[in-house]
C-alpha cells in the first residue's frame, strides 16, 4: 500500500496518509477531493508518494477510520448480530453477512 507523506527540509511530517486515485490525481483518503497530491508544494513542505512509512510517522486517524470502512462497511452492532446468529446457525449468519456487505458497499457507491 502506498502512502502519501509531507516531507519539509528533509524531514518527514510525522503524520502521513492512505492514498487513492480520482480521476487520475493521486491523494489522501481523508479529503473530499484527492487532496493533497502528490506533487503538491505548500509552506509545509512537498507531498510524496512513498511504498513505506519513515519511522516515526503514523497513518492520519481519519484515513484510518476510512480504511476500515471501506474494508469492512457493516456497523459494529450489524456485527455483534452476526455474531450471534453465528452462535445458532453460522451458515445463515455467513449468507446475512454477505446480504449486508452487498448493502452497504451499494450504499457507499451512491455516496
Amino acid at each position: 500500500m502506498d502512502y502519501l507523506v509531507r516531507i519539509r527540509l528533509s524531514k518527514p511530517h510525522t503524520i502521513a496518509h492512505y492514498v487513492h486515485e480520482l480521476d487520475g490525481v493521486v491523494g489522501a483518503l481523508c479529503s473530499q477531493q484527492p487532496k493533497p497530491a502528490v506533487g503538491d508544494h505548500t509552506q509545509g513542505g512537498e507531498w510524496e508518494l512513498v511504498s513505506a512509512l519513515p519511522e516515526g510517522v503514523r497513518i492520519c486517524l481519519v484515513c484510518q477510520k476510512r480504511k476500515e470502512k471501506i474494508d469492512n462497511p457493516l456497523p459494529a452492532r450489524m456485527e455483534k448480530e452476526l455474531e450471534r446468529l453465528a452462535l445458532w446457525d453460522p451458515r445463515a449468519a455467513a449468507r446475512q453477512r454477505e446480504k449486508m456487505l452487498a448493502h452497504y458497499r451499494k450504499k457507499e457507491m451512491l455516496r
